[in-house]
């Protein structure tokens, strides 16, 4: 393992031609410069961890690594695109906080044993490559807090490994919609907005500049759970987790969902919402074990439970 702290750059910059070519694991945080030295060599490595860094790219051109297994560049808040990396052991992508990332290289489809995405806080970033869909590993994606993301990719549809959605604080009517065609979801988590110091100024609690859109989404109306909830979710059959917390669920909104669809849901919370009775359809889902509804203001209705 290479440990390297801030202050030592200055005495060992020059020596990386000197480290041992066995080197397995590198955690360098702060790591000052803009991308990676040339001279380190990676061939054998399996845990980069560079986290605050002042990243622009990790490296220039492609690189082939099939021993590494995870890269944490989390809260480099200068990077604007993921490396171009082909690599048959990869696991673990971890880009969180970055909020300059722009881009997600097209390469990642040659990440064939990625498992975990996570780019959760990468507000900046609007689009995700088609090529994600390529990538049959992955079975977890955290795009938290990518406020400003369009639309998930037409190809993740088939993605069968993909069980995990976190996509907390995304809006967009057009990127919720895109959310139905992901046929093998378990778990999926559209809590409402995070305030963070990375968030865009408009996003921030104190601001009196929020968009229109937004102030409709977090106000309680009809059309609230409608942009929420993709028209195609009646065919989720195979969701086992829905989290809905906080997002300002009224009656109104809730009498327009039919939550028959999700036959498979064990898990489900509500909490923090304000409506008065729980939403059709919760008592027929046979397989239910686990209803949150902390802080939401609610009257007990012990018909909509099938006796058991």
């Amino acid at each position: 393992m290479f440990k390297f702290t801030p202050n030592q750059w200055s005495t060992s910059h020059r020596t990386f031609k000197l480290l041992s070519k066995e080197l397995m694991w590198i955690c360098w945080l702060q790591c000052p410069l803009k991308y990676f030295p040339s001279d380190f060599t990676l061939d054998n490595l399996v845990v980069l961890d560079m986290q605050y860094s002042n990243l622009k790219e990790l490296w220039k051109g492609k690189k082939i690594l099939n021993r590494l297994k995870i890269i944490n560049l989390s809260h480099s808040q200068h990077l604007i695109k993921t490396p171009n990396l082909h690599s048959s052991s990869i696991e673990k992508l971890i880009l969180k906080g970055c909020s300059s990332l722009v881009e997600v290289n097209q390469s990642i489809e040659n990440l064939t044993s990625v498992v975990f995405l996570n780019l959760e806080g990468c507000w900046r970033l609007k689009i995700l490559p088609e090529s994600i869909g390529n990538v049959k590993s992955l079975k977890r994606l955290n795009i938290s807090g990518c406020s400003q993301l369009e639309k998930l990719p037409e190809r993740m549809g088939d993605m069968k490994s993909l069980t995990e959605l976190l996509a907390d604080g995304i809006e967009n009517e057009q990127f919720l919609s895109s959310i139905g065609q992901l046929k093998y979801v378990r778990r999926l988590s559209l809590r409402g907005y995070s305030f963070s110091q990375d968030s865009p100024s408009w996003l921030s609690p104190s601001s009196t500049s929020w968009p229109p859109s937004i102030s409709s989404f977090i106000s309680a109306s009809v059309l609230c759970l409608k942009r929420l909830l993709p028209t195609t979710f009646i065919d989720w059959r195979s969701v086992k987790s829905l989290e809905l917390p906080y997002v300002g669920l009224s009656d109104q909104a809730t009498y327009c969902v039919d939550f028959r669809g999700f036959s498979s849901l064990e898990e489900l919370d509500l909490s923090g919402n304000k409506f008065s009775s729980l939403p059709s359809g919760i008592g027929f889902l046979p397989k239910l074990r686990v209803l949150f509804v902390t802080d939401a203001n609610i009257l007990y209705q012990s018909q909509m439970f099938p006796q058991v």
